[in-house]
């Protein structure tokens, strides 16, 4: 998705402080259309601290996830990364709804390895699929850079 820079001031919340906003534009500013074709730079997306709860959004290290081995025919319980899509509000504790809300996780897949079934599979274009990941392109594979200080994902 590119965005017009003159659109992000209407998509901000308007509760949030100039600060908050102004870093939000700045991010954003990335994906402005002179800018699509250039490697992007993330930092400061990751909090320096550990909180008591999970947070939208939060990465969670080696969840048990079932996976089918092709070559048994069974499952496997394996570990992996995954993020929590869920909103903070659906998994607090202490939040009573009438309604019951399900936490969603998201399996992380290394981008080394979906490169490498680009190759396996002998997609042409794979070079520019990945050029279109990383400028977060597609609506249906989200891509989070590399932490050198926190993990490689």
């Amino acid at each position: 998705m590119v965005f017009q820079i003159d659109e992000i001031n209407k998509l901000l919340p308007p509760d949030l402080s100039e600060q908050k906003k102004g870093r939000l534009r700045e991010g954003l500013r990335q994906f402005t259309r002179q800018n699509i074709s250039q490697d992007k730079f993330y930092t400061d997306f990751y909090l320096p601290i550990s909180l008591n709860y999970f947070l939208q959004g939060d990465l969670i290290r080696e969840l048990r996830f079932p996976t089918f081995n092709n070559a048994t025919g069974q499952y496997q319980k394996l570990y992996f990364d995954a993020l929590l899509i869920s909103n903070t509000c659906d998994v607090d504790e202490s939040n009573k709804n009438t309604v019951t809300k399900k936490v969603v996780l998201a399996k992380l897949i290394p981008l080394n390895l979906y490169v490498a079934s680009l190759k396996e599979l002998a997609v042409e274009n794979a070079a520019e699929i990945l050029t279109q990941i990383k400028n977060q392109q597609f609506s249906n594979i989200l891509y989070l850079p590399p932490n050198k200080e926190k993990m490689n994902i």
